[in-house]
């Protein structure tokens, strides 16, 4: 079962310092989405079943933003946990509008996830239950977006977000293949795939360049133009088979 949530301790703030990694997560919020954010140690099974189930939970077409980052940075995250007891692994942190925010420390599940989203959110943010094949892959389109786009490869801290993205990219490609698909999404499923094993191996060599002194982002860009060509493969295959939601 899901661990009660808790209000925080204090409302985040309304901006951050420049180098803060909050603040991007502070514009979402103002920008009218929720941010969901894990803070999770690699070595715990309850810190890896909650980001299994963050996989699951409703994105609301990119209306739901999620980030991890380990517990060792909390401190980094001064603008969303000043003043908040966030020293246990797992805590996530769920931030709406007028920063309106909700904590759950320890163990929760997808269906708790999603509805303190709800909670924090309002009416707008009730989840929906993914039951089609359709409805499954965008959320999982969301997933994998928002993990690329949340975890630049620049700055401090590269090794954590090449981690975090490379683990995100492993779920999301485990889930994909776990889907059975109907005939008309054949193709694309084989796209997605196709799509998630180059992700898979760019973030594997990336990380082995970056363990052995080399520089990680070149050895990432040497991968873009087979990203781009899969990326391109699988939006045309979207188009065809009437999947959205940024796939």
């Amino acid at each position: 079962a899901a661990s009660a949530p808790a209000a925080l301790a204090a409302t985040p703030k309304a901006d951050a310092a420049p180098k803060d990694p909050s603040a991007p997560i502070l514009r979402d919020v103002a920008e009218g989405k929720v941010a969901v954010v894990l803070f999770f140690s690699d070595v715990a099974s309850d810190d890896r079943a909650v980001r299994r189930a963050l996989l699951a939970a409703d994105r609301h077409a990119g209306k739901v933003v999620v980030r991890v980052a380990p517990i060792a940075r909390v401190a980094d995250y001064a603008a969303i946990t000043e003043g908040v007891d966030v020293t246990q692994a797992p805590t996530l942190l769920v931030i709406g509008r007028q920063n309106r925010a909700r904590r759950i420390v320890g163990f929760t599940d997808t269906k708790g996830i999603d509805q303190l989203v709800s909670d924090v959110g309002g009416a707008n943010f009730a989840a929906r239950r993914f039951k089609g094949y359709r409805g499954k892959v965008e959320n999982l389109c969301a997933v994998v977006g928002q993990s690329v786009v949340g975890n630049a490869l620049d700055g401090q801290d590269l090794t954590d977000r090449l981690e975090i993205v490379r683990a995100d990219l492993l779920d999301a490609r485990r889930a994909v293949r776990r889907l059975d698909p109907p005939k008309r999404f054949a193709a694309f499923q084989s796209r997605f795939e196709d799509n998630l094993d180059v992700g898979v191996d760019a973030f594997d060599a990336a990380l082995a360049a970056q363990r052995a002194g080399e520089d990680p982002v070149a050895t990432y860009a040497g991968f873009m133009d087979r990203i781009a060509a899969t990326d391109r493969k699988v939006r045309a295959a979207a188009k065809k088979a009437g999947i959205g939601s940024g796939c």
